[in-house]
């Protein structure tokens, strides 16, 4: 593949217990995205496999991908 692309990653949605990621990938230089979708992340304890609140530390990593 010898075109450069860049991708970039949003947060759509942050709840207590779950984010929502959007994603895209850009051509180039680029203003539209090429391709575009989105992913939930569920936090969960493992050996319940029930849904946990984020953890505080990453919770405030999160808060700085929100989008605006």
């Amino acid at each position: 593949f010898p075109q450069r692309v860049t991708g970039a990653l949003r947060v759509d949605k942050l709840g207590n217990s779950s984010v929502v990621y959007g994603i895209a990938i850009f051509a180039d230089d680029e203003p539209l995205a090429a391709a575009s979708g989105t992913f939930t992340h569920v936090f969960v304890e493992r050996e319940s496999n029930r849904p946990v609140p984020i953890p505080g530390p990453i919770r405030t990593a999160l808060e700085k991908l929100v989008r605006p």
